[in-house]
């Protein structure tokens, strides 16, 4: 029987992988809803995501008073928001268009599949650390403000994010040999025109060993659960304390208006960045449900959803954690007029006389009279 795309000798050291019957080789291919996908939701979503995170980047830069201890790490969530999106996600799209097969390696050799899949993983991991230092320091501000004043300062910001980045290298590295191996196989497509350009060797990224692929997918779900029950502690506790916090007044029993409107500027921002860890962790549990999955497969051979639905949800889940990596700095123009206002600002969208009897007064003020509102580490 001739080859279909190639020469039989290619093959020779590989398994064989009969999918000549077309039902068989369907389920080695992308569906229509994930073509659509790859082919318009990809492309649309990276450049969004590149759009919004550059922006949010320029204007902490470019606006003196949005130069704050929890903007410093927001800064770098959407640094790294920025490298999955343009990097993570564009490798699901170099994927895609390598080969017509799903999940087909376009990688000689494990080093090209590790290190591909643990940049994401840096990314990832990274982002959760520093999700949580963001809701840890608004928990410190609101709930702990005097221990907060005690050890607060720009020294000590630059070093929990350096140890972030580290972190997130380190839980990547522990991830990475999930996908550390090669399975390669010789595939026999159906014998019709469809097929033709088929490639005849296909290559999959997997672990090396079984128990590595049990260990890795472990590391995917106990930091974040870990991580998630932290934040909502911590999310509890700041709506507790604000909810409970009177109103302030000066000696003469009127009401201080300057305190009042830095209060309403810390609850806008402490609500903002709660509405910022809760939109994460929803567009992120979705993919770590899959790896429960993978854990149950490979134990038992039966997992929780079929062949078709873990597709589907493998689709969604892709989905949601590329919008999770586009949408921050929407939410904070949308939500903040504190950003909204620096946005303006940084793109000279209002004057800057306008601005200056705005919010950008209010923030200067603030900053002023009490160090624990805006942190300003300039």
């Amino acid at each position: 029987m001739a080859a279909i795309g190639g020469e039989w000798s290619e093959c020779n050291p590989y398994i064989t992988l009969n999918l000549s019957h077309p039902l068989a080789a369907a389920t080695f291919l992308y569906s229509t809803t994930e073509n659509y996908f790859f082919i318009i939701g990809v492309p649309i979503l990276i450049a969004v995501g590149v759009l919004t995170n550059s922006a949010f980047i320029f204007t902490v830069y470019r606006v003196r008073s949005m130069r704050t201890i929890t903007n410093a790490y927001l800064v770098n969530v959407a640094a790294v928001d920025l490298m999955f999106v343009a990097f993570g996600a564009g490798l699901y799209l170099s994927n895609y268009y390598s080969s017509p097969v799903r999940f087909d390696s376009p990688y000689k050799t494990w080093i090209g599949c590790a290190g591909s899949f643990g940049f994401v993983y840096v990314t990832y991991s990274t982002s959760l650390v520093l999700i949580t230092l963001v809701a840890i320091e608004r928990y410190c501000a609101i709930c702990r403000p005097l221990q907060l004043r005690a050890i607060s300062g720009k020294g000590r910001t630059t070093k929990l994010i350096i140890a972030s980045w580290l972190l997130g290298v380190l839980l990547a590295a522990c991830v990475v040999p999930r996908y550390s191996g090669n399975d390669i196989y010789c595939a026999i497509w159906p014998n019709n025109p469809t097929f033709a350009s088929f490639p005849r060797v296909i290559k999959f990224c997997v672990a090396a060993h079984p128990d590595i692929y049990i260990f890795s997918e472990a590391l995917n779900v106990i930091p974040f659960a870990l991580s998630m029950i932290g934040n909502l502690f911590m999310y509890t506790h700041i709506i507790i304390t604000l909810g409970r916090r009177p109103s302030l007044k000066q000696s003469d029993g009127k009401f201080d208006a300057s305190a009042q409107q830095m209060n309403r500027v810390r609850n806008q921002v402490a609500r903002l960045l709660i509405i910022n860890g809760l939109m994460f962790f929803a567009t992120q549990a979705p993919f770590r449900v899959t790896s429960i999955h993978n854990m149950l497969a490979h134990n038992t051979g039966t997992g929780l959803f079929t062949k078709e639905e873990y597709g589907i949800l493998l689709l969604i889940t892709r989905c949601l954690v590329i919008i999770n990596s586009c949408v921050n700095p929407i939410v904070f123009f949308l939500t903040s007029s504190l950003y909204r206002h620096a946005f303006y600002k940084a793109f000279g969208f209002a004057s800057r006389d306008t601005i200056k009897g705005g919010e950008d007064t209010k923030m200067s003020t603030i900053s002023g009279r009490t160090y624990s509102v805006h942190e300003t580490i300039t």
